[in-house]
């Protein structure tokens, strides 16, 4: 909890701020952090509970995530509070499915299914990959081959 700590800021930071919060090339994220600034120095005067309840009001979100906000601002000030922690793992270089998974599949339903049956199926396709050494989750595999736009119901082999 960030205590009694009280966002005053001064005529020109107010004003960058506030122009900050209103850039439509700034993230949706960072113009909501930007406002809860401006709302917790707007309500800077007010005791500590009703500030947070009505920094919250203000900017729409939750009294935790202004509490958050306010922590970043009084650690590192304005810099922390625009400083975006991305998740490496939602980078497309982490992606599952990679133009070679999807080559395979391709081809996989492009060729015959395997001897005795009839066509090929999610199990048999996560089968295959596996043999090539990947290994993916049967709703990953029909995720892929609905945006490759194949499907095991129509085959695509002769």
């Amino acid at each position: 909890m960030s205590g009694g700590y009280k966002v005053v800021l001064s005529p020109e930071e107010f004003r960058k701020i506030s122009l900050l919060a209103m850039d439509p090339k700034l993230s949706k994220t960072m113009r909501r952090r930007c406002e809860i600034i401006l709302a917790l120095h707007r309500t800077r005067n007010e005791p500590y509970l009703p500030m947070l309840q009505e920094a919250a009001r203000l900017s729409g979100v939750s009294e935790n995530t202004v509490e958050l906000v306010k922590g970043l601002y009084r650690d590192g000030g304005m810099a922390a509070v625009l400083h975006y922690n991305r998740n490496p793992i939602q980078d497309t270089a982490m992606k599952k499915v990679d133009s070679r998974t999807e080559e395979l599949l391709s081809g996989f339903l492009a060729s015959p299914p395997p001897a005795g049956k009839k066509r090929w199926t999610i199990p048999l396709l996560m089968e295959a990959l596996n043999d090539e050494g990947i290994s993916l989750s049967r709703n990953t595999v029909s995720r892929a081959l609905k945006n490759l736009g194949l499907s095991t119901r129509k085959p695509a082999y002769p």
